[in-house]
């Protein structure tokens, strides 16, 4: 069994081709999320590239740390041991951290997540849910489905439009507590055609 002493230049190398290693696998799993948002939820969730790009971490901090470490390993790589066991590492620990990350088993903590919710203030949106429910729908609900009979009362031509689809009340409230006043505009797949009637009720304070 032998031990293998680096020298500092030897140390320096190995941190900067370490530090490419790290810097690459978030870079790995933010391309894989890309894909996915591409694929399945272009019309639903972010409306641009610009938006997507910095929501799967391809931007900012993320870039710049692996542009460093790439610069930074450049500059240090004949201090590197020979062979290529170096160079098979830096593929292979990107695409393991990249593989164990979607498979959920290098998730946040619930720490983290509490973290990350407090630090974006998304608690706000929670309460705003429930300041909604307790507020508005506890009143409107028990009278939706008069409401809606109603509206298909009125509009006698586009009746056999409402057979199409499920019967279900969707409540879209983003984590960013910002919420559009016109769904049409933030997916093509909203159609507005016009507002239920009015319910009104009487109620002390």
């Amino acid at each position: 069994m032998g031990v293998v002493v680096l020298s500092p230049d030897g140390f320096l190398g190995m941190v900067a081709l370490a530090a490419l290693m790290v810097t690459l696998g978030p870079l790995l799993h933010g391309l894989c999320l890309l894909a996915e948002e591409l694929l399945h939820h272009s019309n639903t969730r972010y409306r641009a590239c610009r938006h997507m790009l910095p929501a799967c971490g391809l931007w900012g901090k993320t870039l710049l740390a692996a542009g460093l470490a790439g610069l930074f390993l450049y500059l240090t790589k004949q201090l590197l041991p020979p062979g290529d066991q170096c160079w098979e590492l830096l593929v292979l620990v990107p695409a393991v951290y990249a593989l164990l990350k979607s498979l959920g088993v290098m998730g946040p903590s619930e720490v983290e997540v509490s973290g990350i919710c407090e630090g974006r203030k998304m608690n706000v949106a929670h309460g705003l849910a429930w300041s909604f429910y307790l507020g508005y729908l506890q009143l409107v609900l028990p009278r939706l489905e008069n409401s809606i009979a109603a509206f298909c009362a009125a509009h006698h031509r586009s009746t056999p439009l409402w057979s199409r689809g499920s019967r279900k009340l969707l409540i879209l409230v983003p984590l960013s507590a910002n919420i559009s006043h016109k769904l049409e505009d933030e997916d093509d797949n909203i159609s507005f055609l016009e507002n239920l009637p009015n319910n009104e009720i009487d109620r002390a304070g």
